[in-house]
């Protein structure tokens, strides 16, 4: 017996400037990529921009809020400068890293980035017949929000991503 698969009604994220919460972090050590096992952290974005069904109506979560978007930003752990991982601690920090920070061993990404208000800039980009909602760059916009989700723990996934700004 032959049971039908659901047609996929996914939305990505839409293109342009945006704001929203940075409401969880998920480290993932050793996590595999094409160029062999990297550690990556994955920004989880809860979008201010609210989704709309196909006749332009908010869409609402289980309990009647209108629901925005969720888009991640996937990122390679690296020191290098114009790598987008410093890229984007050095613009959440608002500053440029110091060299104790590029010096460091290790730090803790939570700390860093859960909660924070940002804005960020979402650009297109298809690859044959798939839509990707990528962010180009982000940059914060206001104080940190103190009650964002808490993180997941690190662990070891299989995830490949080949739009990341690999080798270092």
């Amino acid at each position: 017996m032959n049971v039908p698969l659901p047609k996929s009604t996914f939305k990505p994220h839409p293109k342009g400037q945006h704001s929203g919460v940075i409401f969880e972090v998920e480290v993932r050590l050793n996590d595999k990529t094409q160029w062999g096992p990297k550690h990556r952290v994955i920004l989880k974005i809860q979008s201010d921009t609210i989704m709309e069904d196909d006749d332009g109506n908010q869409m609402r979560d289980d309990e009647g809020n209108p629901r925005g978007y969720v888009i991640w930003d996937w990122l390679t752990v690296a020191r290098k400068e114009g790598s987008r991982f410093r890229d984007r601690r050095e613009s959440i920090l608002g500053r440029a890293l110091t060299a104790e920070e590029v010096a460091a061993d290790n730090f803790n990404p939570v700390e860093e980035f859960q909660g924070q208000r940002i804005s960020y800039l979402v650009k297109h980009r298809e690859k044959g017949d798939d839509l990707y909602a990528n962010i180009e760059t982000l940059w914060l916009e206001g104080d940190r929000v103190e009650n964002a989700h808490e993180t997941v723990e690190p662990k070891e996934e299989k995830h490949e991503d080949f739009d990341d700004d690999l080798p270092f």
